[in-house]
């Protein structure tokens, strides 16, 4: 399970940074963007989908930890090395709320 905890988190901070890159390419879309003119350039359209499918990655990702985390099984991992699994994860998760990830790129669903 150590192991396992280990890997998880380490895919966490993985995902985090792909998100930081989209969001930051969604923000340079959002900054070269002017009405009434076409665009200076033009991204991939799949930039809303690599988002939302990222974001899914790192909640269920996260919740697997907690789910283990909380397990009778985690219990017998020593204290304190869950607890600087449960810090690495409040990190982590504190991180991505600050992406600040529109609602739209993150849980709805595609337009059509």
């Amino acid at each position: 399970m150590e192991c396992d905890t280990g890997k998880g988190l380490r895919s966490l901070s993985e995902s985090l940074r792909r998100l930081e890159t989209l969001a930051a390419w969604a923000g340079l879309a959002r900054s070269e963007s002017r009405p009434h003119d076409p665009p200076s350039f033009r991204f991939d359209n799949h930039m809303a989908t690599d988002i939302r499918t990222e974001h899914s990655f790192f909640v269920k990702t996260a919740m697997d930890i907690h789910d283990i985390l909380n397990s009778a099984e985690g219990k017998k991992v020593p204290e304190k090395k869950r607890q600087q699994w449960r810090r690495r994860l409040m990190q982590l998760e504190t991180e991505l709320h600050r992406l600040n990830l529109p609602l739209q790129w993150s849980c709805a669903p595609l337009p059509q």
